[in-house]
């Protein structure tokens, strides 16, 4: 059932593939997100809770394959980098996430094959870190939801970074 976790966030439309992360809450950008056809958009402050309830509502919804993340880094957590080094490099045997720079970088509540259906799952994760652009947000949001045979191009004028494994 989506969603699986309680937290701070806002759903939209289910059967988006999309889903927005906001490191530093700022409900204007989710609601934004939201509005734009994003499944779901929250905050994330923390790299183990945080990081756990995402993983937990991205697998709990098949059709999200798209993350956003979207806004200004938590201080001192880190938990934007830990997200993109969870979805690039995994959990070790303890389940610390690899190339974390973060406080606190474990997950601990969910076994690991849930963490590796969430890697799988998602194609992108695209890493706009320190942008507060509301139009660069809805202009992301309906790049991902745009079906191949339709999509659009989308030119941006920033440094602009995917993972893609």
């Amino acid at each position: 059932m989506f969603p699986s976790e309680k937290g701070n966030y806002i759903l939209g439309n289910e059967y988006s593939p999309v889903a927005v992360v906001i490191p530093r809450g700022n409900h204007n950008l989710i609601k934004i997100a939201v509005e734009g056809g994003a499944a779901i958009a929250g905050y994330l402050v923390t790299t183990n809770i945080g990081i756990e309830k995402i993983i937990a509502n991205i697998v709990s919804n098949p059709n999200i394959r798209y993350i956003i993340i979207f806004g200004m880094e938590s201080e001192g957590h880190l938990a934007a980098q830990s997200l993109l080094s969870l979805y690039k490099n995994g959990i070790d045997e303890n389940g610390r996430i690899i190339g974390s720079t973060g406080m606190t970088p474990y997950i601990r509540n969910l076994p690991k094959e849930a963490v590796e259906r969430f890697r799988a799952q998602i194609r992108y994760m695209i890493n706009l870190i320190g942008e507060e652009d509301p139009k660069l947000l809805r202009k992301t949001n309906t790049a991902c939801i745009q079906e191949p045979k339709n999509a659009i191009e989308m030119t941006l004028n920033i440094l602009w970074k995917r993972l893609r494994r």
